[in-house]
Formats: C-alpha cells, structure tokens, sequence
C-alpha cells in the first residue's frame, strides 16, 4: 500500500533525514552495527547443528550489544533468552535449520517455526532478524516498532491475525519499498522504521487501525498534516508551487531538461535514478548518470558513492565539501534565469 498522500512520508522521512539523531547514527552508528551484524552471521553458521546455550549468547551479544547497551531491547534479553534456553536443544536446531537452511520460502518457513516448532522466548522479531542477518537486501526486522514506522507513513494496513508467513510478507514488501523508494541502505532500515515509529500514536477506527501523523506544537504551527503540503508559490509554466520533495525535483527537471542540454534516455528506481545524456557541442553527447535530490547534501547521506553518478539535480545546494567529478544543478537558481511561460 503506498501513503495516502507521498507528501506525508516524503516529509516524514525528509525531517528524520535532517535531523541530528540520524547524521550521528549514519557517522557514528551503523559502521559498528554492520560489523556486528556480519561477525554474527558468521556465528550462525559456523554454529548449525550445534546450537548451544554459550554459542546462542556469543551470537545474540554479538549482533545486540552496542557498547552496554541493547540495540534491540527486550527482544534477545535475558527473559526471552531464557525461555528459548529452556527448549529441548534438538528442537532449537531443528528450528535454525527450518529457519535458515532448509532452502524453503522465507514466509513459510518463518510460519513453520511460529506453529509447528513454536519456542518460547524464540518470536516473529528474533526469525526475522535471523533471516535479515543471512541476507539484509532481502529481509527487514519486524517487531512492533518497525512496523509501527510502516503504518506512521502510510505504507501498511493493520496486521492481524496469526498468518505469520503472509503477515511478515506484507511487512517486508512495504519495508523493502520504502527502502528502494527513499534509496536506504538495507542495514539502516530498522533504525529508520523505528524512529519513524516514534512520532506517532495509533488510532482506533471501526474497520482498522491505522497510525496517522501525529500532531505536534511547533511555533504555533502543525508539524504534518494530512493532505498535500505546498512550497512557497513559484508559477513557474503552470507549477504553481516551489518542490518540497525529490519528486517535485524530478518533476520540474523534466519541465527544463531540454533547455538545459539533457536528453533523457530513461528513469529508474535504483541509484542512479536517471540515465541522460549532455549535449557537448554540434551532435555530440556526453553520458550524464544523475541522481535527483530535494537538497543536493542527501547524496551524502544516503550513502551513494559518487563515483557512479555525474550530475546531482536538486532544489538546493548545500553540500559544501561536495567532490569536484559531481556537477551539481540547483534548479532554484537556474528556473530564475529561464522564461516562465507567463
């Protein structure tokens, strides 16, 4: 399901993307959490078959612990732990192999273990992390925070029920389109989620709940609303309103392109999102791989790698240290020079 309205989530993620609490994690957080993330994989299956009391604890305190804090919380502490220790350990592997190795669909399998070989203590948030360490560009991690991320934007339903296999389904395709929409990496997903998440409040309604942007004091204005959000009037050839979001970017570039010397050959939904070319001189062309962004500084932040893009088109520049092989086209500078059509 995708947003009622793109502007909620654009603006949603936009205002985490900008926030300190995100920078710091993306600088300072997430290198450690994909080394542990790895080295527990490594631990799994160094450990199949053979999945004890002490190696269950190396990988849990592997993948968990971020300094002396947990990263996930109760979800691998010491209750769960204990009560997934007090399982017969034939049906512990049993469940890893089911799990992870038996080469079955990821929603079915995550259905066998939650029915058929339920273990206490062993939930629909520690499967998924488990699948998610074997392959992150496939999985996300789903407990209720995640998924309550999910619903703050739009993007999922209610889950009900215990169709553990179709539910977990549902989450992760929602999650994975966020992920390839907003071009997150596959190991920051449920810190995004989460935090998301956190600035909303469920609400009840008679046929579903769904979790609504919440409403926040902030100078006397509303943080989101419901609805479309409009920048500042423009009346730029019939768009009547400045870009508050990287599609309204794409928009507008497509309005420009031709009279900025671009051919577009063709849009996609991986970085980069666009495939160009650049009139040099005469008839000839040069290739032109562009990535489009609202502020050109969320290149940097989403983690792309600037050797495999040429062009940044943005509303506004404001990456500083910017690498001299990125051109940088910053539409709220050049729309000024060109004719409005007015």
């Amino acid at each position: 399901m995708i947003a009622e309205t793109d502007n909620e989530a654009d603006l949603a993620i936009h205002r985490l993307l900008e926030s300190d609490h995100y920078l710091d994690f993306r600088q300072n957080r997430l290198p450690q959490k994909i080394t542990r993330e790895i080295d527990a994989w490594k631990l799994v299956q160094e450990s199949r078959g053979n999945y004890t009391r002490d190696t269950l604890d190396q990988i849990f305190d592997t993948v968990d612990l971020e300094g002396n804090e947990r990263w996930f919380g109760s979800l691998l502490a010491a209750p769960a732990r204990n009560l997934i220790f007090s399982a017969n350990p034939s049906l512990i592997n049993q469940w890893f192999e089911e799990l992870l190795f038996s080469g079955k669909v990821a929603n079915d399998a995550l259905y066998t273990c939650l029915t058929k070989l339920k273990i206490k203590g062993a939930s629909k948030g520690l499967a998924s992390l488990l699948l998610y360490l074997s392959s992150p560009e496939k999985y996300n991690i789903w407990i209720k925070k995640t998924t309550q991320g999910l619903y703050a934007i739009g993007y999922l339903d209610e889950l009900g029920g215990k169709e553990w296999g179709a539910n977990y389904g549902r989450f992760n395709n929602a999650a994975v389109a966020v992920r390839d929409r907003y071009k997150f990496q596959p190991r920051e997903m449920d810190f995004v989620l989460t935090n998301l998440g956190k600035h909303f409040e469920p609400k009840k309604s008679n046929d579903k709940t769904k979790f609504p942007p919440h409403t926040e004091s902030n100078g006397g204005h509303k943080a989101i609303q419901k609805g479309p959000v409009f920048g500042p009037h423009m009346n730029f050839r019939g768009l009547r309103h400045e870009p508050v979001n990287e599609q309204g970017v794409v928009f507008l570039f497509g309005m420009v392109a031709q009279e900025l010397g671009y051919s577009v050959e063709a849009l996609q939904a991986g970085y980069p999102d666009c495939q160009a070319k650049f009139r040099i001189r005469g008839g000839l062309w040069k290739q032109a791989r562009i990535e489009f962004e609202f502020e050109s500084r969320n290149f940097k932040t989403h983690g792309h790698d600037p050797n495999n893009c040429d062009v940044i088109v943005c509303w506004k520049h404001n990456w500083q240290d910017c690498p001299s092989n990125l051109k940088v086209v910053e539409l709220s500078s050049i729309i000024k020079t060109l004719p409005t059509g007015e």
